[in-house]
């Protein structure tokens, strides 16, 4: 009922603007059938096929790709591929990683509408003009990547990174592998993650066609070691399906050795390893070999957008595992728990350089945070500032707290820049680790060390809190004769901000996967945190019963 309420009010705005402004909606009319058509219709906007070939002749930088352009758009139903409802899509940031790292960024006017649209700072009068430009610039860039990248068969490879339609699950399968055999083919290689999930959908394609994949319900109470129940029996049979072997155990006890399996389904699934079958237990054992092989297929995609590693270290942080991986070459040096972007405040997807580490920060506090958070509460009670020593800044000098007039805000722009001084306390912790980025993130330690404990850890601001700091800063320095443990220890509780420059930058992959293999092998799940999966499983998939 509140779906078709919604649409109504949306169609009522609609009639309202094909009378007084029959131009836009008539370049609209489109955009509205193609985010309402049905109830699983991706939130897609469709680009008027007219107003892509005035663009592109009124535009300088989008004339020399005409042909491929319009080609791109006609196989693709003339549908936006960079921007959907809400704003900029995951393939448009892969998109701009990749060039990124390939050292063929977007143009600087591409760059400003980018950041205009990331930013949700676009002009609503302009909207639909800048939107186009943007779509169409990103779309030029991304032909002229692959048309220098691979100087040749590029139909085939525009469609191995970005394809063309929505197909049932069975075909997205067939597509890849036709793709993929095509690529290898040409001596052009694929990353080894994609093989290693390119088997599991065979196992999990195995299961599907096997059918009998029933649902279990939820146990009355949380079955643990010693219950007995018969559901326990069937829950033994599926544990051990997913581990490739059928299950001779007849019993409906749960004893020691289902609580080893159920520990070590909990582990591969990102659920909290308690050996205790509660709802998030069932509900993630439920889950269907279609939508597994969906999910894979999804991370598949995503990996194909990930900048290659020419380096013999790096950093890699997953976001929806909520883990931080130091590498040596292909060598897994260890991995430690990290705490990301809540999906309000997400952290964002990118490579860059780590250059700098910063022993005992200030901590410049974004002034989103200052208006919501610190004003308010500097508001109801003037200790706050000492409590956490916080100091206000005008140019270079410090401005003495009595002297603002805080009725006066958050109404009125704050004129201060405000910081939090190094310390134990400090919102940064004791050290910070710098790779300069438009987004301005960076990782950091954190006072509040108990959050690592939760199994899902989104909580901050969008930079990545780790758990092992000083680890990080003695395996990053340790090559440094004037850097040993007993020093960063000391620069770190000193009190004085101190910066050191890295004499080699280290890449950082800040990544999106939600099912991988990991380094012992093992085949991986963890949930969608930021929705990304739902998103892109409308973009892939022509679906019926999702």
């Amino acid at each position: 009922m509140k779906r078709w309420l919604k649409l109504d009010l949306f169609l009522a705005l609609y009639l309202l603007k094909s009378l007084f402004c029959p131009n836009l909606a008539l370049s609209q009319h489109r955009a509205f059938v193609a985010a309402t058509d049905s109830p699983n219709s991706s939130p897609q906007l469709s680009i008027d096929s007219n107003s892509v070939k005035v663009y592109i002749k009124n535009d300088s930088l989008l004339i020399h790709s005409d042909t491929a352009i319009i080609s791109f758009y006609q196989k693709r139903n003339y549908t936006y591929q960079w921007i959907n409802l809400n704003g900029l899509n995951e393939q448009a940031r892969s998109l701009r990683n990749l060039l990124r790292s390939s050292f063929s960024d977007l143009s600087p006017r591409t760059k400003d509408y980018f950041k205009k649209f990331e930013n949700g700072t676009i002009d609503s009068t302009q909207l639909e003009s800048e939107r186009i430009r943007l779509e169409l610039s990103l779309t030029s860039a991304f032909i002229q990547f692959i048309k220098t990248t691979y100087s040749r068969n590029y139909d085939e490879i525009e469609e191995w990174f970005l394809p063309c339609n929505p197909m049932p699950v069975d075909s997205v399968v067939s597509k890849h592998y036709q793709l993929k055999t095509f690529l290898n083919s040409l001596d052009i290689k694929t990353p080894t993650q994609v093989n290693l999930l390119e088997k599991e959908i065979m196992f999990y394609q195995k299961l599907q066609n096997q059918g009998n994949w029933n649902p279990f319900p939820f146990p009355k109470k949380s079955l643990k070691v010693g219950a007995k129940d018969s559901l326990i029996l069937s829950i033994k049979k599926r544990l051990h399906i997913l581990k490739g072997f059928d299950s001779s155990d007849t019993s409906i006890v749960f004893d020691e050795q289902m609580q080893n399996d159920v520990i070590d389904f909990q582990n591969k699934t990102g659920l909290t390893p308690d050996g205790i079958i509660g709802k998030n237990f069932i509900k993630s054992i439920n889950i269907s070999p279609e939508k597994r092989v969906m999910q894979l297929l999804i991370n598949i995609q995503r990996l194909k957008w990930l900048p290659e590693r020419d380096s013999s270290e790096y950093i890699l942080v997953n976001i929806p595992e909520f883990e931080m991986h130091v590498y040596q070459g292909t060598e897994l040096c260890w991995s430690s728990p990290v705490v990301v972007g809540k999906p309000s405040s997400s952290t964002a997807l990118f490579t860059g350089n780590m250059k700098y580490i910063v022993f005992s920060p200030y901590w410049n506090v974004p002034p989103s945070i200052v208006k919501k958070e610190i004003i308010p509460e500097i508001k109801k009670n003037r200790g706050y500032i000492n409590k956490e020593q916080l100091e206000f800044w005008q140019g270079n000098k410090v401005v003495p707290t009595e002297s603002i007039l805080w009725e006066q805000y958050p109404a009125n722009p704050f004129p201060y820049s405000v910081k939090q001084k190094p310390g134990s306390e400090n919102s940064l912790g004791l050290v910070k680790f710098l790779f300069p980025n438009e987004y301005d993130i960076y990782l950091h330690d954190t006072p509040s060390k108990s959050l690592f404990k939760a199994t899902s850890r989104s909580f901050s601001h969008g930079c990545i809190r780790i758990s092992e700091p000083q680890k990080l800063a003695e395996h990053l320095l340790r090559n440094e004769r004037d850097w040993d443990s007993s020093k960063i220890t000391a620069t770190m509780n000193g009190g004085k901000e101190t910066w050191v420059t890295l004499k080699r930058g280290v890449p950082v992959s800040i990544i999106y996967l939600t099912a991988w293999v990991d380094d012992s092998n093992i085949l991986n799940f963890r949930d969608d945190v930021y929705g990304f999966d739902k998103e892109d499983r409308k973009l892939l998939f022509k679906l019926s019963n999702f």
